[in-house]
């Protein structure tokens, strides 16, 4: 799991502390993204950081199996897709051609553009 925290004020904060609905079953660290250092992230889902004024942030959070079952969600079938959209390989996994996404028309013109097929998406 990836969070994006941002500071919209010039102003550095001392102390942030995010809190994230995960029901952990025990502390996780969350690596700060192109800062090589690592934060600990506790049972109540609650990081703690400093951010400086007009800063960001990235962590990846290593759960690995910590998330109460009940909170867990199955795997999705990603050889199947979501059944609510209707286009083929909407996330190009399963991407078969190295000149052009799959299910996709090019037409060129006065530019170009990319457009779904229609006879593999509705």
């Amino acid at each position: 799991m990836t969070v994006l925290v941002v500071n919209l004020d010039a102003q550095p904060v001392g102390t942030v502390t995010l809190s994230v609905d995960l029901a952990l079953t025990e502390p996780v660290t969350a690596e700060v993204l192109f800062e090589q250092r690592t934060v600990m992230v506790s049972v109540a889902g609650e990081l703690r950081d400093v951010l400086d004024g007009f800063g960001s942030r990235a962590y990846r959070l290593h759960l690995n199996g910590t998330i109460a079952a009940s909170h867990r969600r199955p795997a999705p079938d990603r050889a199947q897709g979501r059944h609510d959209n209707l286009v083929l390989n909407p996330s190009f996994e399963l991407q078969s051609s190295v000149s052009r996404p799959d299910s996709f028309l090019y037409t060129y013109g006065n530019g170009g553009s990319a457009l779904a097929d229609p006879t593999y998406a509705a």
